[in-house]
């Protein structure tokens, strides 16, 4: 619980760079009724497990928390040991999401953070994202995580 707090609040501070609009972004005044997605968006929010892993990036298990406003998708995520937690901010369609994922190393090295933009397929049940291009941050070369794989259960 302590981890999901941790993400949230980070994904709070990122907010202004990377949200659509989600509750993360800005906390509301007041705790809002459960959002309808439209038939032609895939619907994303919820509760995910699965793994996490790249170049440098040895295969985790994660969780993420995700909300969703129409197409508008916010959500926090970590490693189940606490070494990787970050953030994720896009836009679904039918079938599929593309935004950007953010990385900070919270423990397991030296501290640092990187994001990139990862896109990918959403079922009903299943996710599978890929890092579109490098990611950027300030993580020493050798361990910025590269070719980024999130596959994802819904809980």
């Amino acid at each position: 619980m302590r981890s999901a707090l941790r993400a949230a609040t980070r994904l709070a501070l990122i907010g202004s760079m990377m949200s659509c609009g989600g509750p993360y972004a800005t906390p509301p005044a007041q705790t809002p009724s459960a959002p309808t997605t439209p038939t032609d968006v895939a619907d994303v929010r919820g509760k995910w497990t699965g793994t996490v892993q790249g170049t440098n990036l040895s295969a985790q298990s994660v969780t993420m928390d995700v909300v969703q406003t129409a197409d508008c998708v916010d959500g926090a995520w970590n490693t189940d040991a606490d070494q990787w937690a970050g953030a994720i901010s896009g836009y679904a369609a039918k079938g599929s999401f593309s935004g950007l994922m953010t990385f900070e190393r919270v423990a397991g090295g030296p501290r640092c953070t990187a994001y990139g933009n990862v896109a990918g397929e959403v079922t009903g049940t299943s996710l599978r994202w890929t890092s579109i291009d490098a990611l950027t941050g300030d993580c020493p070369a050798d361990t910025l995580p590269q070719a980024v794989v999130l596959t994802m259960h819904r809980q």
